[in-house]
């Protein structure tokens, strides 16, 4: 079945009601847009570690995986304990 939506001036558009429905999406969840020829396909990803992996898999693919090593959880340096 074919929809038609109206772009907005924010470059936004209405995704069908069936559509969302289908894919079991909810208001505010991420979902996967990629661009084949002239064809956008939208993916509802499964879980987090699917997420993951499709993340790391594209890192891979433009080899900037592990680009850039730091050590820690990048959080430490910017945590002070209060001393009073």
């Amino acid at each position: 079945m074919t929809y038609y939506s109206t772009i907005t001036s924010k470059g936004q558009l209405t995704l069908p009601a069936e559509f969302r429905r289908a894919l079991n999406l909810v208001i505010g969840q991420k979902v996967a847009i990629t661009l084949e020829g002239s064809t956008l396909v939208l993916k509802s990803p499964g879980s987090i570690d699917t997420v993951r992996a499709q993340l790391q898999q594209e890192m891979k693919r433009k080899g900037t995986l592990r680009a850039i090593e730091k050590s820690g959880d990048g959080w430490a340096a910017h945590v002070t304990e209060d001393q009073s």
